[in-house]
Order: structure tokens, then C-alpha cells, then sequence
């Protein structure tokens, strides 16, 4: 007996000295480890914690603010763990190709890679390696998964699985309170979640993401509703979504499965620019078919002028032959077209990320793409393009810099590029692209100037298919050498 209870003790101070270590952890900006990475890259230092935090927990929570790298550290794992060889990652639809590009970009040992569409034919899809699904197609594609064995899941965005009533919920992680029929979540030997917003709108929402990361720990609903969603005259219950006993709430997640760094953190790490480019997808059979003429049109162009566009368009429109001024001026007009048609996409995006960050500036090109956009977001967004007035501008820049509600500003790029300040915000996205990436850069640096205090994110929309994934990894590759150059 006297043996017994010496090992339960043991067992149970091994138990609270990991936990402890786990806390002191999970907010760590560095940590001492040599992790493989392919050549020519590394990891920032904090992001060497992030993955020895992961190492150290089958399951585990990535929550770092938005901008900070989750991707990269995610894949870090899959570097410094020789076991996981058969790995799925779990998106929304947009981020699809940024997750095979960054596989491709991080991954010390290249692996087979699919990217599940609605037309892949199970037989292939799941023979890779690294397979990639976004969270719509999980249920039409369940049984396959769960026949597959898995070393790890990556759910990325991992906060839309907080309804644990909803269908790509309960067949990810297994939850459904509502009902006893709990449906069996997806099995993997390593479990990495991936969120800047964990809680988007009450305690209640993280539930589903930390029972499925660690069972063991997080097993009871009722517990967790009764311990942290208390309202304040003492009701509990998922349908009263209170929150009490907040400290102690993020001394559990960070001792079991949370690690979460802030970028004020790890300003320091941070580079004063980070660039990535986002890929919309579709469905319009008549996108598809200006995507088409647009291709069309540009290699006549390119091949007519023998120059890139980007650099006879600094030359000015009239300068050009007729021939190839009407191959501009044709390619411009579909791009317009293609530009209204991609607007609905463009909205959804900005929708999914105004839940993650505070404020964004949003660049576009044409005035009626930059009016959709402002009139879908109506009372918390404001305008401008090269037709306000000086006054009506001012306003619209003061609004956003000063007025917590005001959360978009959606701008022209070229009634934007020099002169004003935008940095309330730190995310940039870029709607559409000029042909010029001087403009872009000047662009950017509204954001980015001084009273910034954040590392500035630039993204590149994309609509797949068209002529913006040319243009945009052109212009990436001349700010590129712009700054080597320069700076």
C-alpha cells in the first residue's frame, strides 16, 4: 500500500511539474533547440518555441496573433518528427494553395501532396502523403478519412469548429453535446490546431478545440460550463454563454495544450513587411471564360511588345503602337469585368479576416469595385478614391485612424500612394493589383511608416486562373530587389 501511494505521489508531481513547464512555455519568445529546416531558410526564435512547445504536446493549440507564423511552425513539427509521415491538413477553401506552396517552400523532405477538389477520386487523393481538404468537403469525404491512418491533423482557422452542433464539427473532433450519439472523431498520433482567435465571441467556443487536442484533461462539458461560462448572477449552461474564472481558464490552456504569443511580444523578431499571396477560388463558368480571354490577350501582348507590362505600362498608354495599345486596352477591360465578378469573393474574404483582426486596408483599382465593397460593409467602413475631394478624403482618413468602429478602409491605389497615414491598421490587402510595383510598395507603406508598431501583412488576392498570379509574383520579386538594393 505504503509502494502504492509513493507512485501515485510520483505520478502526480511528474503530472504538475510538465504542467508547470508547459505554462511557463506557452508564452516563450525562444527556445533552445536545433531543428532541421530546408537550406537557405530558418525559423525566427519564436517560432523555434512554438514547434518545441508542439514536440513536447501530442496535442496542441497554436494560437499566436494573426502574422506570426502558425503555418511554418505547424510544418516545423512535421520536420523535427520523424514518425509523422502521412499528415492531414484541414483549411478553409482559400488557403488551399498558400498550404501547398508552404509545404512545398518548408518541408525538409519533399512528400506527395494532393489537394482534394470536389472531383478527386478517393483511390488517389488518399494515397499522398499530405493530403489537403478544406473544411466543406470533411463530411462528403468522412469515411475515407477515417479509413486513412493518420499522423498527424492540421486544422488551420481551427475556430470555425466552435458550433458543436455543426456537421464538419462533430465529424473533425467528435463533439455534439446536444445529443449523446457523439459522432468518432478524426484519429491522429499528433493533433495541431491552428487560430489567432481562439474565443471569437464567448468562453464556450473553445471547448471543442481543446477536448479533441487533449481528452484526458479536457473530458467533461459540464465541468469546463460550470468552471469558466458562469454569468455573473451565477446562471451556467452553454445557452447562457457567460465567462468566469478567466485567469485560472488561461493557466489550464496554456499548462495543457495553449501556447500564444502576441506580436508586441516578439516585435523585435518581426520583419517590417511580410508578403504572402491568397488564391480564390470558383465555380463561374463565366469567370472562366473571361479568365481564358484574359490569358489570351496578355501573351498576345507580351509577345507583341516584347517587354514585361509592367514596364511599358510606365511608359504611359499613348506612347504605345495602336496594334498593341489596343491589346492593352482590350486586356484592361476584361480585367475590369473579371474584377466586378471576383468583388463577391473578395467580400467573403474580408468578412473571415474582420474576425481576426481589429482593422485592414483594403486596395483595389477600379471605383465601382471599391464602392461594392464599402456598401456591403456600410457603417464600419469608409472610402476614398481619386475622385473625393481633398476635405471628403481627410475625413475618411481621420474616421479610420481615430474611430474604434470604423474597421475597412477601402481606397484606390493610386489615391492612396503618398502623402497619408493609415497605420490604425497593420493588415493590408490588395483586392486588385497595378501593373507598377512602385505603386504597390507605396502603397503598402500608407500602413507601414512611422507610428506603425506592428510588422506589416500584405496580401495579394488572386483570382485562380487569371493573369493577377504573374503580375503579383512579379511585383513581389521587384519590391524584392528594391529592398536589397536600397535598404
Amino acid at each position: 500500500m505504503f509502494r502504492k501511494t509513493c507512485q501515485d505521489m510520483r505520478s502526480i508531481n511528474n503530472a504538475m511539474h510538465s504542467l508547470r513547464q508547459n505554462l511557463a512555455a506557452s508564452t516563450a519568445a525562444d527556445a533552445n533547440i536545433e531543428l532541421p529546416a530546408p537550406q537557405g531558410l530558418s525559423y525566427l526564435p519564436y517560432q523555434r518555441a512554438g514547434i518545441s512547445f508542439g514536440l513536447k504536446n501530442l496535442g496542441v493549440l497554436i494560437a499566436d496573433e494573426p502574422g506570426l507564423g502558425k503555418t511554418i511552425q505547424a510544418i516545423g513539427i512535421i520536420n523535427a518528427d520523424p514518425r509523422v509521415r502521412h499528415i492531414l491538413v484541414v483549411c478553409p477553401a482559400s488557403l488551399k494553395t498558400n498550404w501547398a506552396r508552404e509545404l512545398n517552400k518548408w518541408l525538409v523532405i519533399p512528400r506527395k501532396t494532393v489537394v482534394i477538389e470536389g472531383s478527386n477520386c478517393l483511390s488517389t487523393a488518399f494515397g499522398a502523403e499530405v493530403v489537403i481538404i478544406n473544411y466543406e468537403l470533411v463530411p462528403v469525404y468522412i469515411d475515407a478519412i477515417l479509413a486513412y491512418s493518420w499522423d498527424m491533423i492540421i486544422a488551420d482557422e481551427c475556430h470555425v469548429l466552435r458550433n458543436i452542433d455543426a456537421k464538419r464539427t462533430q465529424h473533425i473532433v467528435g463533439v455534439n453535446c446536444a445529443t449523446e450519439n457523439a459522432l468518432v472523431p478524426i484519429p491522429a498520433r499528433r493533433k495541431v490546431f491552428l487560430t489567432g482567435t481562439p474565443i471569437l465571441n464567448r468562453v464556450k467556443d473553445i471547448w471543442t478545440l481543446v477536448s479533441y487536442l487533449n481528452p484526458t484533461i479536457w473530458r467533461s462539458y459540464e465541468e469546463f460550463v460550470s468552471k469558466y461560462c458562469k454569468k455573473s448572477d451565477g446562471a451556467t449552461g452553454a445557452v447562457d454563454s457567460g465567462s468566469s474564472n478567466l485567469e485560472q481558464l488561461q493557466a489550464m490552456l496554456r499548462s495543457t495544450v495553449m501556447i500564444r504569443r502576441l506580436k508586441k511580444d516578439v516585435l523585435s523578431q518581426l520583419p517590417p513587411k511580410q508578403r504572402a499571396i491568397v488564391k480564390l477560388t470558383h465555380c463561374s463558368s463565366e469567370l472562366a471564360s473571361l479568365l481564358q480571354r484574359e490569358q489570351q490577350m496578355f501573351a498576345s501582348m507580351r509577345a507583341s511588345i516584347h517587354e514585361d507590362a509592367w514596364d511599358f505600362y510606365a511608359q504611359g498608354i499613348n506612347s504605345m503602337r495602336p496594334a498593341d495599345k489596343y491589346l492593352f486596352e482590350e486586356t484592361s477591360r476584361i480585367r475590369h469585368e473579371i474584377a466586378l465578378l471576383k468583388t463577391p469573393l473578395i467580400i467573403k474574404y474580408l468578412e473571415q479576416e474582420l474576425a481576426k483582426h481589429h482593422k485592414i486596408v483594403v486596395f483595389a483599382h477600379h471605383q465601382d469595385v471599391i464602392e461594392q465593397i464599402t456598401r456591403h460593409f456600410k457603417d464600419i467602413a469608409v472610402s476614398f478614391t481619386g475622385k473625393s475631394s481633398a476635405k471628403l478624403k481627410q475625413q475618411a482618413i481621420d474616421r479610420f485612424q481615430n474611430d474604434s468602429g470604423i474597421r475597412l478602409c477601402v481606397a484606390s491605389i493610386l489615391s492612396a500612394g503618398v502623402g497619408i497615414t493609415l497605420t490604425a491598421a497593420s493588415r493590408v490587402i490588395f483586392a486588385e493589383l497595378d501593373w507598377t510595383a512602385a505603386n504597390v510598395t507605396q502603397a503598402e507603406d500608407r500602413c507601414h511608416r512611422i507610428g506603425q508598431r506592428y510588422s506589416v501583412e500584405v496580401v495579394h488576392l488572386i483570382l485562380e486562373g487569371s493573369i493577377d498570379i504573374n503580375i503579383a509574383q512579379k511585383i513581389i520579386i521587384k519590391q524584392r530587389i528594391y529592398e536589397q538594393a536600397l535598404n
